[in-house]
């Protein structure tokens, strides 16, 4: 948990298994108005199983990416989501991303990263570059 107002939550789900366990952590253990959703997922992950696990339950969804090249492009991941239903939208980079659905959420919503170990990396380091600056190299 990062902040609480609005909430926003990272999580590294990143397989079929753990976006079970999160969705169901989510539905059970936290009250918000609207779920704002960035994911993030690798494309050689089960895609089609863990936006099934996760998307529905949104109520927007971020398509973007982590910069790591095993990423899956936000425009595959929104066209694999489009099934089911949920507005949506492509963001090129996770910043921005990140950004949109802080600009878009009100103090009663949910922001919800996940989709990959490296997206959430990533957004620690976005929402706190301080603290989680990469190491120097000598």
């Amino acid at each position: 948990m990062v902040s609480r107002e609005p909430l926003l939550i990272l999580d590294g789900a990143h397989n079929p298994g753990a976006i079970h366990c999160l969705s169901e952590a989510i539905r059970g253990g936290f009250r918000y108005k609207r779920l704002i959703l960035v994911l993030g997922i690798m494309a050689d992950k089960d895609v089609p199983t863990i936006l099934r696990g996760i998307v529905p339950m949104a109520n927007y969804v971020l398509f973007t990416r982590p910069e790591y090249y095993r990423a899956a492009a936000p425009e595959t991941l929104m066209q694999q989501a489009l099934p089911l239903g949920k507005p949506g939208e492509i963001q090129p980079t996770l910043a921005k991303a990140i950004e949109k659905a802080k600009r878009m959420a009100d103090r009663k919503d949910l922001i919800l990263v996940t989709g990959s170990l490296f997206t959430v990396g990533e957004a620690m380091a976005i929402l706190d570059p301080e603290k989680y600056k990469p190491d120097s190299l000598r």
